[in-house]
């Protein structure tokens, strides 16, 4: 829809100018008046005319959806990261991901966050206590509400035992958490997966659960 009326706003700007330049050289030619006045004359209506056309602009997309693109504005840094408390009985818990995503407030809408080599993979267990970076980029400021990462493979060993292959229906996880991106500056989110083994080893499809906590660390 925008590049249709942009080809719409950009011939009637030049139907517009066009007819302005011969009225105002037709004008100026009987009245004796000089070229640069002529020029000057010439440009305020280039600028008149383009003020308007982005007023109309703005009424028919929203201020949302156009002003970025006439005004850039300065993304913010998002850097997620995974931890996992100790599990009983867990001896590995890989887990991969192939995309991360938020969603913005303002806009309602999911904006991916890069994984840096196209996904990612962690060991829960070799987490306790520590961080490992998922997902780092820059996004547009505004407030955020979820956090999403969608699943790829996640492959368990219980207790030594065999490999086992670990489900997360519908393989995504959504973790509801309210953080604040801020432009020029670096807020950081530290996923807490917490899954239960037995849940896990007892059901046939290996589906897990898990508990996710979300810890922000402002804008900084």
């Amino acid at each position: 829809m925008f590049n249709d009326l942009n080809d719409t706003v950009q011939k009637h700007c030049i139907k517009s100018l066009d007819g302005i330049r011969i009225v105002n050289e037709k004008k100026l030619k009987s009245s004796g008046v000089k070229m640069a006045s002529r020029r000057h004359i010439f440009t305020f209506a280039v600028i008149g005319i383009l003020i308007a056309t982005g007023l109309i602009a703005i009424g028919t997309l929203g201020p949302t959806a156009l002003l970025p693109a006439i005004f850039p504005v300065k993304a913010g840094t998002l850097d997620i990261k995974v931890t996992d408390a100790p599990v009983q009985d867990l001896s590995s818990l890989n887990i991969t991901g192939d995309q991360f995503e938020v969603h913005q407030q303002e806009t309602d809408q999911w904006i991916n966050v890069t994984i840096t080599k196209g996904q990612v993979t962690f060991d829960l267990v070799k987490l306790r206590n520590i961080t490992q970076d998922a997902a780092l980029d820059q996004i547009i400021p505004g407030n955020y509400t979820k956090i999403r990462m969608h699943i790829l493979s996640a492959i368990a060993q219980i207790d030594g035992g065999d490999l086992i292959t670990v489900r997360f229906p519908p393989n995504k996880l959504d973790v509801v958490v309210h953080f604040e991106v801020r432009a020029g500056q670096t807020t950081s989110i530290i996923l807490d997966i917490q899954v239960d083994t037995f849940k896990i080893a007892e059901n046939p499809q290996h589906n897990a659960t898990p508990v996710i906590k979300a810890t922000v660390i402002p804008p900084t």
